[in-house]
Parts: C-alpha cells; sequence; structure tokens
C-alpha cells in the first residue's frame, strides 16, 4: 500500500520521462539485489568462511596454539561447561591455557607450522555449554513459575 501511495505522488510531481527513467533505475537495483542475492546464496558460505578465516587469523590466539573455545569469558556457565568436559579433553585445554602464558611471558610465539588452523579449531565446550545453558534457563523458568 505505502508503495502504491509513494508512486502515485511521484507520479504528481515527477514528469512523466523522468518518471521512466526513475522506475528503469528501480527496476535495475532490484535487479541487481536479485543477483547478488541469488550470488550470496550459492557463494555465501566461501564468502563467510574467507572472511571467517580472515578474523581467525587477525585475532592471534592461533599463534599460541589455543582454540576458541579456550578464549571465553570465564563466567559461570563456561566454568561449569569445563568442570563437565572429559578428562582427556580438561587436560589438552589446560595444557594449550598453560603453554600460551609461558609462550607469553617470554614474549614468543609458536612456530608458524603449530599454530591451530582454522580448520582443525573444534568448538569442543559448545555442546556442554548449550546442555550448562539449558539447564540454568529451565532453573529460572521454574523458579519464576513456581
Amino acid at each position: 500500500m505505502l508503495k502504491l501511495v509513494l508512486w502515485s505522488h511521484w507520479s504528481a510531481v515527477i514528469p512523466k520521462r523522468e518518471r521512466e527513467s526513475k522506475a528503469e533505475r528501480l527496476s535495475s537495483k532490484l535487479q541487481f539485489n536479485l543477483i547478488m542475492a541469488s550470488y550470496i546464496a550459492r557463494k555465501g558460505p566461501l564468502v563467510f568462511s574467507n572472511l571467517g578465516k580472515w578474523a581467525y587469523n587477525l585475532s592471534g590466539f592461533n599463534q599460541y596454539g589455543l582454540h576458541r573455545d579456550d578464549c571465553l569469558y570465564e563466567n559461570e556457565d563456561v566454568t561449569e561447561a569445563v568442570r563437565r568436559l572429559p578428562r582427556k579433553l580438561y587436560d589438552e585445554r589446560n595444557y594449550r591455557i598453560m603453554r600460551a602464558l609461558h609462550l607469553s611471558m617470554t614474549k614468543t610465539i609458536l612456530p608458524k607450522e603449530q599454530w591451530t588452523k582454522y580448520e582443525d579449531d573444534v568448538k569442543y565446550l559448545e555442546p556442554y555449554l548449550k546442555e550448562v545453558v539449558a539447564e540454568r534457563e529451565e532453573r529460572e523458568d521454574w523458579n519464576k513459575n513456581h
């Protein structure tokens, strides 16, 4: 409805010849948007993957051998999720953090071949964190309703 009102307003103010050129421009912009939308639908994951890889390497924690989940802000949920990790994952996490602290103190980084690669970085803490958050939300909901 709004588009019809605006279009009728244009027809009263803008001469017919200019109105057609504006309509053509609007049509070409719409076509461009449709083309870009289909391009992003096809290439989007690749574009976002490359952007994610660039941001990942820019962050610098991979130069110390850390994973994304090693750098999470330690709130109650993250602390509980870390507590629930299997012993092997817990020990690997502690080793990476201790090595990163040592490298930071000595103002060095790992050799490039030992950096954590974007493709190898897994979100090992995510399933445990989702479980903890779901339990907390359920507990808050229960306390609110009872």
